[in-house]
């Protein structure tokens, strides 16, 4: 039997619907930082995507976050999948929409990111075969695309082509390397994470796709804001339970890690395998039954961003008279094209709030007015601002250095303190505990308090986190008292969060089953 290799693309959106604005501080906290400890904390390869204006708000509200994207992106386990600068529909746009869409998105992520990703998710998996050759001009190498929707008109499909990259090709013949997504897939992995499935019967499900061929499968491909926050977009949303549902995802993660039999690997390393039999196959994903695919089920189509909202109609028919505004302005800048775009987000189509809905609608009155004028957006000013970075560092530590999980056994059996990693003189420093790191000291104390070492705390001095230690001292809902050694001065230092990440206990045991299992 062969290994299966799982790849996963975690999709960003900060203008999702139905969430307000002043509500994205909080999708950042419990749904963005926990993804990246994620990763850091196994070293699991996966793939984030994220639109450009969904970077330039994360940006202006929490630079750290950024800054460790950027260094798992560059020196870790991670994958940068790229989708341009706002989420646009991208068949029911102007083709010179389309391709400023994608250029001006890959400007923020060079800006940002340090890169110009490579594979490119389609947004809402709405596809036409016109739209291949602007992914093309724009520099990717691949794009990623559902499966369920196109095979059910081609029935002359292999149904093990959807375990294998394959090329989707375009209207005049152009084609490009192709990933597959899945939604029934990420659903099924939304409902063990939300607790309506329980571990047994995912893995089940899992158990299900092993076969003697190589086969390489979407784990999943779809929002990161349902995990441990809810959106209310709909009355029927799982409801948001007391167990922290990153703390599911890890645990799961853990199950996987431990099983040989299958692999994590990135979305790009998938492409490495069109050579194999059955891959590489030169697919027409539309079909006349369904010229234009969409993820989900059958009451998902194009129709929806095109005239159900509050009024797709009108602000889809104001935004094609702005196209045409700007395609007469004879110096129409990277300024106007990027608010158009965003003025053509489909999450202004959907299932907006009343507030977001006003604020839109005066936003489009104010750009018919005088194109250019583009208050939502975060100006290469305000994103170079050096006394904004600080402010923004400030109110959000930066994660610490990666840490294997070796490194953490050892550290474990040390009796040295988690998060705290060696600097290049030896000492051990930095910040100790993530605001989601740790459920509670109390069951995990013991293991520490052979050693004589204290969180957040040196051999000679507390080493209390970069972050405001005001924080530290006057948060006494969440202060312990520091482990009783001898050695170490009582002292009190910030040590668990009320949505905190994980039972430290737990954690370490999952850690240590992973080093016996060769796989740390």
């Amino acid at each position: 039997m062969c290994d299966l290799k799982l790849y996963l693309i975690f999709h960003l959106n900060l203008a999702y619907s139905s969430i307000e604005e002043d509500q994205r501080r909080e999708v950042v906290k419990r749904c963005y930082w926990p993804l990246l400890r994620l990763a850091r904390r196994f070293n699991l390869p996966f793939g984030i995507e994220a639109s450009g204006y969904t970077l330039e708000q994360i940006q202006a509200i929490d630079r750290g976050w950024i800054d460790e994207l950027s260094f798992l992106i560059s020196s870790g386990p991670c994958e940068f999948v790229g989708s341009g600068y706002a989420q646009v529909i991208a068949p029911l746009v102007p083709a010179e929409v389309n391709a400023a869409n994608l250029r001006l998105g890959n400007q923020i992520y060079k800006q940002l990111l340090g890169v110009v990703p490579e594979v490119a998710l389609v947004n809402e998996q709405a596809y036409s075969a016109g739209i291949l050759q602007h992914y093309i001009d724009a520099g990717y190498k691949a794009v990623t695309m559902e499966w369920d929707n196109p095979v059910r008109y081609h029935p002359e499909w292999d149904s093990e082509w959807r375990y294998l990259p394959q090329y989707a090709c375009g209207q005049h013949g152009e084609e490009i390397p192709l990933l597959w997504n899945n939604s029934i897939a990420f659903q099924k992995f939304q409902r063990y994470v939300h607790g309506d499935m329980d571990m047994d019967k995912y893995l089940s499900y899992l158990s299900t796709l092993f076969s003697d061929q190589p086969r390489f499968f979407p784990l999943y491909g779809n929002d990161v804001e349902i995990f441990n926050f809810r959106p209310n977009r709909y009355h029927t949303e799982a409801e948001l339970g007391n167990e922290n549902e990153w703390k599911r995802i890890e645990q799961l993660m853990v199950r996987l890690l431990l099983d040989e039999k299958i692999e994590f690997v990135r979305p790009r390393q998938v492409l490495e395998n069109l050579h194999l039999p059955g891959a590489g196959n030169r697919l027409n994903l539309a079909s006349t039954q369904q010229p234009v695919p969409v993820k989900k089920q059958g009451k998902y189509n194009i129709t929806r961003w095109a005239v159900t909202g509050k009024n797709d109609l009108e602000i889809n028919t104001s935004c094609w008279k702005l196209y045409n505004e700007l395609r007469n302005k004879p110096h129409a800048s990277d300024d106007d094209w990027r608010y158009l775009c965003y003025l053509w987000s489909s999450d202004f189509r959907t299932h907006i709030s009343r507030k977001r809905w006003e604020t839109y609608c005066q936003e489009l009155d104010n750009f018919h007015a005088k194109p250019g004028s583009n208050p939502a957006l975060i100006t290469s000013d305000l994103l170079s601002d050096s006394s904004a970075d600080e402010e923004r560092q400030m109110s959000s530590p930066p994660m610490r250095e990666s840490v294997g999980r070796q490194d953490l056994d050892s550290m474990r059996s040390e009796s040295k303190c988690p998060g705290q990693v060696p600097s290049q003189a030896g000492a051990w420093q930095g910040e100790t505990f993530q605001e989601q790191s740790i459920e509670t000291l109390r069951d995990f104390s013991t293991s520490f308090r052979s050693g004589g070492l204290c969180p957040g705390r040196n051999n000679d001095s507390p080493v209390i986190s970069t972050s405001s230690t005001s924080l530290w001292a006057d948060s006494g809902r969440n202060l312990v008292t520091a482990f009783e050694s001898k050695r170490c001065e009582p002292y009190t230092c910030e040590i668990v969060q009320d949505d905190s990440f994980a039972i430290l206990e737990t954690h370490f045991a999952e850690l240590t089953l992973n080093c016996k299992k060769g796989l740390a």
